[in-house]
């Protein structure tokens, strides 16, 4: 966690000390997938005493598309749907998964005519859907049902001009899904089970297609 944030924290510093430059401004698609792994999450009973399990998740992949405008400065704004799902382990059956649409807001680097380096942020909304069964009896419900709650990522990347309307980009992200919310289950002394944040780290390759390509440089 601490290498995470300091990793994020000097990409910030080099974005606040690099100089404005001249990006493609205009509106753009976006389209990424890539590798997505989710720790493992707490899940408890309400009723008192609460009764702990820890559900254990697959690593899996993710999809994301994205609708945005840049701005010459740098600056790009976009609306990101993305999706994400994976298999319980570890003695539990089922899986989750995780809908969520955000808008981002993103500041691009350069590194030189080619190269650029992205730092940034979203939040939205995510759609947190939950059947987690007993390993040994799958049967049985542990956790069931979906909750949309509040999503945030921070964002870090590295883009390269293959074009002069597209880019090619990989991003490092960090996404949690504030699920602090209350589910089914098919233990009913049990009932309702509360299930905690569900946090990801996802790395994507995508393409970034510019519909205002830029100007081509004077002779």
């Amino acid at each position: 966690m601490k290498i995470r944030m300091l990793a994020l924290a000097g990409v910030a510093a080099v974005a606040f000390s690099a100089p404005a430059f001249a990006a493609t401004e205009g509106w753009y698609l976006g389209l990424a997938g890539g590798y997505d792994q989710m720790p493992s999450v707490k899940v408890k009973s309400a009723p008192f005493p609460s009764t702990f399990s820890t559900v254990r998740n697959s690593d899996s992949g993710i999809g994301m598309v994205s609708f945005g405008y840049s701005w010459a400065s740098g600056f790009r704004l976009e609306n990101e749907i993305s999706y994400t799902s994976h298999d319980a382990k570890s003695g539990f059956g089922g899986s989750s998964s995780v809908a969520a649409t955000m808008f981002n807001l993103v500041y691009d680097i350069p590194l030189g005519d080619m190269w650029k380096l992205s730092v940034g942020g979203g939040v939205g909304a995510g759609d947190a859907r939950l059947h987690w069964t007993n390993g040994l009896n799958n049967s049985l419900d542990l956790v069931k049902g979906s909750h949309v709650s509040l999503e945030y990522q921070a964002i870090a990347g590295i883009a390269y001009s293959i074009s002069p309307d597209v880019d090619l980009f990989a991003d490092y992200r960090y996404r949690a899904n504030q699920n602090d919310a209350t589910y089914n289950t098919s233990y009913v002394a049990l009932a309702p089970m509360k299930a905690g944040t569900l946090t990801e780290n996802a790395v994507v390759i995508g393409l970034r297609w510019f519909m205002t390509p830029p100007p081509p440089p004077p002779p």
